[in-house]
């Protein structure tokens, strides 16, 4: 196979133009991953329970507690 000059040329320039759209594109993909990321680790910082098991859990927990402090006497009398 051989090519002309011109027809290098041209090959280059396409690969070239090519070359460049991909690097911004890589870049812009780059920059909102690092957004996305930003967006997580600041919303992770006090994350919102989903987990519907977990909260009832925890309602149930909080009832069982406070009717065991209902039971148990407050703050105990020192010893003299």
């Amino acid at each position: 196979m051989s090519l002309k000059v011109s027809e290098i040329k041209a090959a280059v320039s396409t690969l070239a133009k090519q070359n460049k759209e991909a690097l911004a594109e890589i870049g812009t993909k780059i920059a909102d991953l690092n957004k996305q990321i930003e967006d997580l680790l600041a919303g992770n910082s006090d994350p919102t329970v989903t987990d519907e098991q977990f909260e009832a859990d925890l309602k149930q927990l909080q009832t069982d507690a406070q009717a065991l402090a209902d039971i148990v006497p407050g703050t105990p009398t020192p010893t003299p």
